[in-house]
């Protein structure tokens, strides 16, 4: 029981966006599919593989329900003083079932204070991102490498792309809406290069 409130209670802005699922709904989910969670640590194991490498079990609860994270080495190895009991964090991994039961094996960890800007950064409704993509783009990986800046850069600007060669703009889903900050501007250019990407506000 909490007295002033339950920890995630100011992390509401992210737990209720479009792209970060409620565990309670993690069983809608197909076996290997992607997700993203966010909630508290409940608890954490620690053990050692049969190599003596470090790895954990740990559970994520959120407002709704609560999910075990498989937490392998090459992942837990960099987060070994982040993964702690009470540490609030977002949870990118993928769908693993065993005996009906869901589970997440962990990719990616962030901290939902480091987060939290991204989500509550005042936003002009009429402000749109736009990234032209070329064929050269779509041959040498760089969509890929996009959409990890774009869940990097998570927010609530909605992202078009519009493909030069064929004269055709969409529309991306909202899970891939950004926070166009300097830094997000910069990196999308250095990957598709100059003049790739424009803010606009009308």
């Amino acid at each position: 029981m909490y007295v002033s409130g339950h920890p995630l209670d100011e992390y509401r802005p992210i737990l209720e966006h479009p792209k970060v699922l409620q565990i309670s709904k993690l069983a809608e989910k197909k076996e290997q599919e992607t997700v993203f969670v966010a909630g508290m640590i409940r608890e954490i194991k620690p053990i050692a593989t049969r190599k003596g490498e470090p790895m954990a079990f740990a559970v994520l609860e959120d407002r709704s329900f609560q999910v075990e994270l498989i937490i392998f080495p090459n992942v837990y190895a960099p987060l070994r003083f982040t993964l702690k009991t009470g540490a609030l964090l977002m949870v990118e991994g993928k769908v693993s079932r065993t005996d009906e039961e869901s589970k997440i094996i962990v990719d990616r960890v962030w901290k939902l204070e480091d987060l939290l800007p991204h989500y509550t950064t005042p936003i002009a409704v009429d402000r749109r991102v736009f990234i032209r993509i070329t064929k050269a783009h779509q041959v040498t990986n760089k969509i890929n490498q996009l959409e990890k800046l774009l869940v990097k850069y998570t927010g609530q600007v909605p992202v078009f792309l519009h493909y030069s060669d064929e004269n055709r703009t969409i529309q991306l889903s909202v899970k891939y809406n950004v926070s166009p900050s300097i830094e997000f501007l910069r990196e999308v250019g250095r990957l598709l290069g100059p003049n790739s990407i424009i803010v606009k506000e009308e």
